[in-house]
């Protein structure tokens, strides 16, 4: 009597490892398709090195435009890049599938056998769609002009139909484990449902995802500024220099003066915004004992809104003034400067 307990417990074990697994991998094939060096669309050497295979389905002339010449020449067939495009937006359709069935998995028994089977058949797409792309590319190395248009075999297209195959083993296996369990009587009266947690971690994963792409993957351009850089080529191409423009920035007294009269004005402002902050709070947490603390504070109340456009426009003249004042002595010097020639 103690061995069925016990059967339960590593069958459920090893089901939870398996849901594991399967969702490691849908959220890596997602990851995938946003990575320029896994991109199973780059089958020759014109396509740039930075698209990836979301980039060339969002935008089809990251495709068509890098064979324009090879196009014009007759060298290339357009049906073939036209072929290419259509099989990329297919496995990026079967990559946004997967990534479904991968939240569905969240979810009941019910649920998650729904979610497996979505994703079982996406990958399945997916890996014909990447099994078309490598016969056409094939085409692409058959041509007779192939040594103009550079043709080559993406480390992506391994990488992609090794997570296809590995999802499709990962989706039956749950599956077949999910059957022997035969636990939908459990959820005959809401079949599908998905735990409160989990479906507020989905509700946030698509503005997570765009304050990533939008506020963090920008910071790669930072790199830029430890390599001596030249318009036209590729980041890989160029010397790495280290903090030598930093270093620069310090060896130069004009940039030295100019830092330095920057920082002083960013803190001076920064400073006047707080002072403003904390007097106006100071006066509304007096207590109204008499009625000059209510009159100041009505003050306070009636003239905050106009208080940070009085405060802007001061400023403004402030600097008005210093730059007119600055440029009357550059017009003087240069006067001199003309009389004494």
């Amino acid at each position: 009597m103690v061995v069925k307990p016990a059967a339960k417990m590593i069958s459920h074990e090893r089901g939870h490892m398996l849901a594991l697994v399967f969702r490691a991998m849908t959220v890596a094939v997602v990851m995938f398709a946003f990575i320029p060096t896994v991109n199973p669309i780059r089958f020759s050497a014109l396509i740039s090195g930075n698209v990836s295979l979301f980039t060339c389905v969002i935008s089809r002339g990251a495709i068509v435009t890098p064979f324009t010449r090879a196009l014009m020449r007759g060298w290339i067939n357009a049906g073939l890049l036209n072929q290419v495009y259509i099989y990329a937006l297919v496995m990026m359709l079967a990559v946004a599938a997967m990534a479904t069935g991968g939240c569905m998995s969240l979810g009941n028994g019910p649920l998650r056998r729904l979610g497996c089977r979505v994703a079982l058949v996406s990958a399945g797409v997916g890996l014909v769609a990447l099994l078309a792309s490598r016969i056409t590319a094939a085409m692409f190395a058959s041509l007779e002009e192939a040594s103009r248009i550079e043709p080559l075999t993406p480390m992506g297209t391994w990488v992609f139909a090794g997570v296809f195959a590995g999802l499709i083993v990962v989706s039956v296996w749950m599956l077949r484990m999910d059957r022997r369990r035969n636990a939908d009587r459990a959820y005959a009266l809401e079949p599908y449902a998905m735990p409160a947690k989990y479906s507020l971690f989905l509700m946030a994963l698509p503005f997570a995802a765009l304050i990533v792409v939008f506020s963090y993957l920008p910071l790669l351009g930072w790199r830029y500024a430890f390599y001596d850089y030249k318009p036209g080529f590729a980041l890989t191409a160029d010397r790495f220099v280290g903090f030598k423009w930093f270093a620069y920035l310090f060896q130069n007294a004009a940039t030295k003066a100019d830092i330095a009269r920057v920082m002083r004005n960013t803190l001076a402002m920064s400073g006047i915004g707080i002072a403003d902050v904390v007097d106006t709070d100071g006066l509304r947490d007096i207590p109204d004992r008499d009625e000059r603390c209510r009159t100041a504070k009505t003050s306070a109340r009636n003239h905050d809104d106009t208080e940070l456009h009085q405060l802007g426009t001061s400023v403004r003249g402030c600097v008005r003034v210093v730059f007119n004042r600055r440029i009357r002595e550059l017009d003087a010097d240069i006067t001199r400067r003309h009389q004494r020639g």
